[in-house]
Formats: C-alpha cells, structure tokens, sequence
C-alpha cells in the first residue's frame, strides 16, 4: 500500500482536524477522523505531492487553524 497524506491540524485541545474539499459544503471544510470515516472518499488522503500542492489552498481556505502536511494513518 501507496503512503498516504493528509491536511491536518491540531487544536488547542489536541483533537486532530483534517482538511477536506467538500463540494457540497462550499469547498474547504474540516472535518474529525470520525467524519472521515463516514465519508469513506479516497480524495480525502493525497501523495505527499499533491498534499503539499493544496497545502497554501487550504492554509488560505481555513485560516483558524494551522495547518500541515502529515502521514495519514
């Protein structure tokens, strides 16, 4: 199996965020690792390529968090 990436951000709290392009919610959003799994969308992880390709999208999409680019597990 391919590495995977992802968007994600931590907040104050330590609960982990992941950026996510929703059309459906206007695009950016971020979304739990539960929502995640509800979606089931394999275009919610990236090669590290793209992550890092979308990263200054997202970082300008979704300003309350900082956001980077990590291994999804």
């Amino acid at each position: 199996m391919k590495n995977r990436f992802a968007i994600m951000a931590t907040d104050e709290r330590g609960a982990r965020w992941y950026a996510v392009h929703e059309p459906m919610f206007g695009g950016w959003c971020a979304m739990t690792r539960p929502d995640l799994g509800i979606r089931q969308e394999d275009g919610d992880t990236h090669t590290h390529a793209r992550a890092n390709v979308l990263l200054p999208i997202v970082q300008s999409a979704l300003t309350n968090f900082v956001w980077s680019v990590a291994k999804f597990r």
